[in-house]
């Protein structure tokens, strides 16, 4: 199966937890292009007590540097620095982090699945508070501010829920213990077929249960009593390779009622999280945020055109029966189809559907040639919407000097031979 790209921009996150605030693509000798744009910002709130240290953490996928070829590695690095404000634009204080890291394989350098995290701490005192981050690329010297983000410790004072932490449900495993690791996604439940959880603080450590709705898109889709918690001062910490939450010793403690099991359920779009201490609802907090399929494919952003698009696997009589439908109803249509072959079609996310639409979008990319500008339309990109990437390619050329691949499916027993007849590019299916 086409191994997918989680879309991991630069993530810096905000905290305020238990006395603390924590509020290119590579090139060839000869070409670059720089780091892109950051695109994900969390805050969170929690109460404090004494000093107050402010954590700034970030995430960047190694896809997003400028690397240097040295020997057999990878070389890149950057700069973070986040300066603080107070409410009347007096400079507070300015920490810098700065990061250098290797890969051993090219492949590596162009991965969105591979990212370094970090933080930055810092102090601050009670008040309103600025932050001015901004990341630069040691080696393109390209320079780019991130939003600015507002601290304001004392609204989050006495309060009996604080926003909730989006984690992921499996816990990662750092130094022999199990923690929550930060899901990262701009305060937004990620449509995916990964299980997400929800941290939800609260001050009133006298509460053994909390009632918590949730609205998505106007539907209720969960009521529940919650009566999972862990009393801790919770902290972001970079530990091999993650950012988790982690239970420090401290005088005050919020006390972290657990939600799992729920994000299944959820479907793209708006998300209101209701929690209370009663059934009745009574002074409840409500906390809006969004379920986003940041990774969805550009073939299926048009529910018209991603019905069409199945002509690779279906015959034009079904294609025909679903634009019957009217437009409207195009998206639900197209729902309904890809669910028939889902594993799982108590969830809203299908992962199949979105495999053959990143197919599509793989093939449209790297199979296009000079006289075929869409590459989905080749016999190579054919053969890979149905098939996924071989699991061998070898390369060779025929008795006429044409340039052959063949393509080795061992696992089905297949075998697809491509010959470039034109040396343009465009490999055609010989058998």
């Amino acid at each position: 199966m086409f191994n997918k790209n989680k879309l991991l921009q630069v993530v810096p996150l905000l905290f305020l937890l238990c006395g603390t605030v924590y509020g290119q693509r590579q090139f060839a000798p000869g070409n670059e292009q720089h780091l892109s744009a950051p695109g994900f910002f969390e805050a969170h709130v929690m109460p404090s007590f004494n000093s107050n240290t402010a954590f700034y953490v970030y995430r960047i996928p190694y896809n997003r540097f400028v690397f240097i070829k040295d020997g057999d590695i990878y070389k890149a690095g950057f700069r973070i620095s986040v300066e603080v404000s107070d409410s009347t634009e007096k400079h507070i204080t300015r920490q810098i982090d700065e990061k250098s890291f290797s890969v051993d394989k090219y492949e590596e350098t162009n991965s969105n699945d591979s990212y370094y995290e970090g933080v930055i701490s810092f102090k601050i005192s009670r008040g309103r508070f600025k932050l001015f981050p901004e990341i630069s690329d040691l080696f393109s010297s390209k320079l780019f501010k991130l939003p600015e983000i507002w601290i304001d410790y004392d609204s989050v004072q006495n309060k009996d829920f604080l926003s909730p932490v989006i984690v992921l449900q499996n816990k990662v495993k750092c130094g022999g213990t199990y923690y929550y690791k930060l899901a990262n996604f701009n305060n937004s439940i990620p449509f995916d077929e990964d299980s997400f959880s929800l941290i939800l603080p609260s001050e009133d450590t006298t509460l053994n249960s909390i009632n918590v709705i949730l609205i998505n898109n106007r539907d209720t889709v969960l009521k529940s009593t919650v009566n999972d918690y862990f009393d801790a001062c919770i902290v972001p910490v970079e530990c091999e390779g993650n950012i988790i939450l982690q239970n420090l010793p401290a005088v005050k403690r919020t006390r972290n009622f657990v939600l799992n099991n729920f994000s299944g359920k959820l479907d793209e779009g708006a998300l209101r999280i209701i929690i209370s201490k009663d059934s009745g609802c009574s002074n409840p907090f409500k906390f809006n945020t969004d379920v986003k399929w940041f990774n969805k494919p550009f073939s299926l952003l048009n529910p018209e055109q991603a019905i069409k698009l199945l002509k690779y696997i279906e015959n034009p009589p079904l294609i025909d029966s679903l634009l019957s439908f009217s437009r409207k109803d195009y998206e639900n249509e197209l729902n309904n189809y890809w669910k028939k072959y889902d594993k799982s079609p108590q969830e809203k996310y299908n992962p199949l559907m979105e495999e053959y639409y990143s197919r599509i979008d793989y093939a449209m990319k790297n199979f296009a040639a000079l006289s075929v500008k869409n590459g989905a339309e080749t016999d190579r990109g054919k053969v890979y919407i149905k098939y996924g990437m071989p699991k061998k390619i070898e390369r060779t050329s025929d008795s006429n000097g044409k340039m052959v691949e063949k393509w080795i499916y061992p696992e089905s027993n297949l075998v697809f031979e491509f010959t470039d007849l034109l040396g343009a590019g465009n490999y055609t299916l010989k058998k």
